[in-house]
């Protein structure tokens, strides 16, 4: 009788395996890996509802920050904006003005619609001039519409930047989009105004259009003041070339995309 131990089984081997808890294991017999069934897999709806809840989260956050700021000037217009800044910090802050800047250019396109809806009437006569007249805007005159309300808002951020540059002023480019955002917000007051009511509102439009002018002037006059700590003088004759710097940028810009 021979002691020699005999050589290993494969096919016993595997089916061993095969009859190990058949419900969570399953045998691979060439890379002889054993693969668990059984632990959790997480989908794809729940990796988005993870990665979505920093963004809410964020936005919440923005619009609270957004709310308390229009109580701090409305308190203190002097003084509103630097006041804001120092105790949200750059990064709240820069979130609040992102998200009035955003406002801001859905706002544009919405009363731009709103206009061309309101005007279709009137150049309805324009088909009976032999010319068509395409009351249905196609998803690249939507998104050139998107891109004409964003850049006064980028034109002014520059603006801003350059007049820093020069006059050796304080600020960054969080603050100056907090300060671009704040500033334009009478004006996406006007457009959602504009957006409401249309054509038919005139004398009501032309008058909250002063009043949301006139804000904006001050807006700028403070932050030229308090956030990038120039003189009196200085905001005061800058003012008035930072609305014309801005004019002339989003001027070429609309040449080029119309």
């Amino acid at each position: 009788m021979s002691n020699a131990i005999p050589p290993e089984d494969r096919d016993s081997i595997e089916q061993e395996a095969r009859q190990t808890d058949t419900d969570h294991l399953v045998f691979d017999p060439q890379s002889q890996t054993q693969v668990n069934f059984s632990a959790p897999i997480h989908s794809r709806s729940q990796f988005n509802s993870e990665t979505s809840q920093p963004v809410v989260e964020a936005s919440k956050e923005a619009a609270f920050d957004v709310w308390s700021v229009f109580q701090l000037i409305w308190q203190d217009p002097a003084n509103g904006l630097q006041t804001a800044i120092t105790s949200l910090g750059d990064s709240r802050a820069f979130n609040a003005g992102i998200a009035l800047c955003v406002l801001f250019i859905l706002a544009f396109w919405m009363a731009a619609l709103k206009v061309i809806a309101s005007l279709t009437a009137w150049l309805s006569f324009v088909n009976l001039l032999g010319t068509s007249f395409n009351q249905q805007l196609s998803i690249f005159e939507h998104i050139r519409i998107l891109i004409s309300a964003s850049i006064p808002v980028l034109g002014m951020i520059a603006v801003l930047w350059c007049i820093r540059q020069i006059f050796k002023g304080a600020g960054n480019y969080k603050q100056f989009i907090f300060v671009t955002g704040f500033s334009l917000a009478p004006i996406t007051l006007f457009w959602l105004l504009l957006c409401l009511l249309g054509t038919s509102g005139g004398e009501l439009i032309f008058l909250v259009s002063i009043f949301c002018w006139t804000t904006v002037v001050l807006f700028l006059n403070t932050a030229l003041i308090g956030v990038l700590r120039l003189s009196s003088r200085n905001a005061l004759l800058l003012v008035p070339i930072l609305f014309v710097s801005d004019f002339f940028i989003t001027r070429i810009g609309f040449d080029i995309l119309y």
